[in-house]
């Protein structure tokens, strides 16, 4: 009987440990959520882009140019229509390098 005690004391303390667990991941979950900039779907143009990166609009022509965020963009005649998660997410990659993140394809 005692041992049996014993087990469901410690069933029970491990219990709320892991409630006590779960409530400290799904509080930084949260934090992290609210931290993390949002950005719109879909930015459009030269002065989009360069928002997105805070750069110029020069500086925003050069990244494009380049092809690194190449697949993130849709482009038709002069309308120019970028998925911003995407963008980012190649503009980061550590393979790219070069005095601005990216490599230019016409200096290289």
């Amino acid at each position: 009987m005692t041992r049996e005690y014993e087990i469901l004391q410690s069933q029970k303390r491990i219990e709320a440990r892991l409630e006590a667990l779960i409530e400290v991941v799904q509080t930084l979950q949260k934090t992290l959520d609210e931290s993390r900039p949002q950005y719109p779907k879909y930015v459009y143009g030269i002065k989009g882009i360069a928002q997105l990166f805070g750069c110029s609009t020069s500086t925003a022509q050069r990244i494009k140019n380049s092809g690194v965020i190449d697949p993130a963009i849709r482009q038709r005649n002069r309308r120019i229509i970028v998925e911003t998660q995407t963008a980012i997410r190649l503009f980061d990659d550590p393979l790219c390098s070069g005095r601005y993140g990216f490599v230019n394809k016409k200096r290289k």
